[in-house]
């Protein structure tokens, strides 16, 4: 039984050493570089006394990153990752809820934290993965470490609440999204993910996990579709984790009639429903691919349920949201915290071990957000309430019906977003 994402890697490496895990278009880095470096980060952090703890990442969207997360979770500890493309408001609010001891970055982002109220220490990951780190060491850290312990904790857009991942959790999604996508040493991601997002999360996962390969793809890439299907061809994409706002952007009129990305055979997104043209217009451009439409909040890993498209839309108002990965349950609770009569709307709450443990230092939140299952009063069982509307059709499958009034998960610090609002005119 697996305990820590880190054994993905470790399992990788002893196979796959030389083949490149992560890459962009500048830098990349293989499997045995990530092993040997992260493990060096590890041991360096042990050794500056830091211990199961917070240690956020500061760098730029690109692969020496991965080796700075990873270092995090080999001492033992959880990481934040910070996006460079952050508000300073942003940043100094998430650090002021952290308080981290320590930030991972590199030369390029090390001065922009002059701006921000972090007091702790900057540590260059040049500096943190130059020695060697002693097996004896890292060996006595894992052998405290279990599989309830964080990974991780993100910030999704816009709001302060950190989410916290469990090792459990990740191995669990990364378990069910690699079966469902298929995914092997020969799947290769294009990532548009910010290192903050679950989206993220579950592109390193899974290509630790399999072996896989992971392209970061040009931020500014969507702004020209056509060269992005070059670039996505050129790096012989085949599978991609898109949020649907990418997803609209390539399948504008005529995007694919220049280019089309000839690799890919495997297509998920989340997020807003496409609409059945754009839809279409990808369907067109990839007969032969397999779209899958997945569902679930952060709290989540961003998975409980997945749907597959078929070829021909069967209603205009959305896709549904499907069926719940295995290990995961769904259950509809009405206004009155009973179960959702047949075909009725009820608030979406989710159980099962790819729940997060809830909110970093926010035990409010957590409490309001994960309740004691109400139709299970005989044994300690946690549901997510996600704030989400819906129904089951007629052939078993979720539908998406909205969203509460007063979501508990849409906490929005409107401060933060005047003040991006000011800084973006």
């Amino acid at each position: 039984m697996m305990t820590n994402i880190l054994e993905y890697l470790e399992k990788t490496v002893s196979w796959l050493p030389q083949k490149r895990a992560f890459w962009d278009a500048g830098e990349e880095v293989t499997f045995g570089q990530l092993y040997k470096q992260a493990r060096a980060v590890g041991y360096h952090l042990y050794c500056r006394g830091i211990r199961r703890e917070p240690v956020a990442v500061f760098m730029g969207r690109k692969p020496s990153a991965v080796t700075a997360m990873l270092g995090a979770v080999y001492a033992g500890c959880y990481f934040v990752p910070l996006d460079t493309e952050m508000t300073a408001c942003r940043i100094g609010a998430i650090l002021k809820k952290v308080r981290p001891r320590v930030i991972l970055c590199d030369e390029k982002s090390y001065p922009v934290l002059e701006n921000t109220p972090f007091a702790g220490c900057r540590l260059s990951l040049d500096k943190a993965s130059a020695e060697p780190a002693p097996e004896a060491a890292l060996a006595a850290i894992r052998g405290r470490q279990v599989d309830t312990d964080p990974v991780c904790v993100l910030f999704p857009a816009g709001e302060l609440r950190g989410v916290l991942t469990s090792h459990r959790a990740a191995l669990d999604a990364a378990e069910s999204l690699g079966d469902l996508l298929k995914c092997s040493s020969n799947t290769v991601f294009g990532s548009h993910a910010l290192f903050s997002s679950d989206a993220w999360l579950r592109e390193m996962l899974c290509t630790l996990k399999y072996g896989a390969g992971t392209c970061l793809l040009p931020k500014r890439g969507f702004l020209y579709p056509a060269r992005l299907m070059e670039y996505m061809n050129s790096q012989q994409i085949n599978t991609i984790l898109w949020n649907t706002a990418n997803m609209a952007a390539v399948s504008t009129p005529n995007a694919f009639a220049r280019v089309t990305p000839k690799f890919l055979h495997t297509v998920a997104f989340s997020g807003d429903p496409l609409t059945v043209r754009q839809r279409t217009a990808w369907q067109e451009a990839l007969p032969k691919a397999r779209f899958w439409n997945l569902y679930g909040p952060t709290e989540t890993v961003g998975i409980c349920c997945y749907y597959e498209v078929g070829r021909k839309p069967r209603q205009e108002d959305g896709i549904p949201l499907g069926r719940p990965f295995p290990n995961t349950g769904i259950v509809l609770l009405d206004e009155s915290g009973g179960e959702a009569l047949p075909g009725m709307v009820g608030e979406i709450c989710i159980r099962g071990s790819r729940l997060s443990p809830g909110y970093f230092r926010d035990p409010e939140l957590t409490a309001e957000a994960f309740i004691q299952n109400p139709l299970n009063p005989d044994t300690p069982e946690r549901l997510l309430r996600t704030g989400d509307l819906g129904r089951y059709n007629f052939r078993g499958e979720l539908e998406f019906a909205g969203r509460k009034e007063s979501g508990i998960r849409c906490r929005i610090d409107l401060t933060e977003l005047q003040t991006a609002g000011r800084s973006a005119s």
